[in-house]
């Protein structure tokens, strides 16, 4: 053979191992068929189903980091690192109301025939002393790090979910700063004289579970109505005063409901009962 029949052959099969790696991607990458939108939706759909897991806000967002994806011969095994949160408005602040931090996980999804992947397996980490064990028995060692260590993630994750909360509030024509609970301030009325008998007293009663427990409001969509619910405190400086709670129409502040218990020391009754 001539050598520059060799130096030919010699590049087709560079061009050859070239190919093979576009198409199948290295250890741990996506393959063709498996694409980052197929990846990001099918994950986007897993987290969606959390939902009801959670307290319910106005506006729900989730987020996620792939750590690795490693092909199955029905589909393809992820791991990655999730966050959700449940949106709304606490004092003018639209506020994350609840959720979850920066979990690591690993799903196996199934493709279908139009490319497409269906959850077929969730694996979550065990609570307590069992965390950091159920972990390294579910992630591969060069991850576990990463997944013992998920919380380095949550800046990206929130700042995520936090764009997708902006876009709702864009959607509504809503102006307000967006966070988690523990970036606001909110006041109890038990930090201005309230006794803590009579606050876990009211806090017990059914007829106010939909009012805020902190001093303040917090909007509620019922029906296509916006309602707000507010919480106050009255009171002289030395642990008596009204408290008063009150549903009224965000749009013409009709008030729908409206309650007040007086307060004296370490007992209280219900004002027009």
């Amino acid at each position: 053979m001539k050598p520059w029949h060799k130096l030919l052959l010699l590049i087709a099969a560079l061009l050859l191992c070239l190919a093979t790696a576009a198409c199948f991607g290295s250890e741990g990458d996506n393959t063709a068929e498996l694409t980052d939108t197929a990846l990001d939706e099918a994950l986007t759909a897993y987290l969606a189903q959390e939902q009801d897991a959670y307290y319910e806000g106005e506006c729900f967002a989730s987020s996620h980091t792939i750590l690795s994806t490693q092909e199955t011969d029905t589909g393809c095994e992820v791991f990655a690192v999730t966050s959700v949160s449940w949106y709304g408005f606490l004092n003018d602040h639209f506020v994350s109301v609840s959720g979850s931090g920066a979990i690591p996980c690993k799903l196996t999804f199934a493709q279908q025939a139009n490319g497409q992947l269906s959850l077929t397996e969730c694996w979550r980490p065990s609570d307590g002393s069992e965390y950091e064990p159920s972990i390294r028995e579910a992630f591969p060692a060069a991850l576990q790090s990463k997944a013992l260590h998920a919380d380095q993630y949550y800046d990206q994750l929130k700042a995520n979910k936090e764009a997708q909360a902006q876009a709702y509030l864009d959607r509504i024509g809503r102006q307000a700063d967006i966070g988690d609970y523990s970036d606001f301030t909110f006041s109890l009325a038990t930090d201005q004289g309230m006794s803590v008998t009579v606050s876990n007293a009211l806090l017990d009663l059914e007829e106010l579970f939909p009012y805020p427990y902190y001093i303040g409001t917090e909007e509620r969509v019922e029906d296509g109505v916006r309602w707000v619910y507010e919480t106050a405190w009255e009171h002289d400086g030395n642990g008596n005063g009204t408290a008063t709670y009150t549903k009224y129409s965000y749009d013409d502040g009709q008030i729908a409901q409206q309650m007040s218990f007086l307060v004296t020391g370490e007992t209280y009754e219900k004002l027009g009962a």
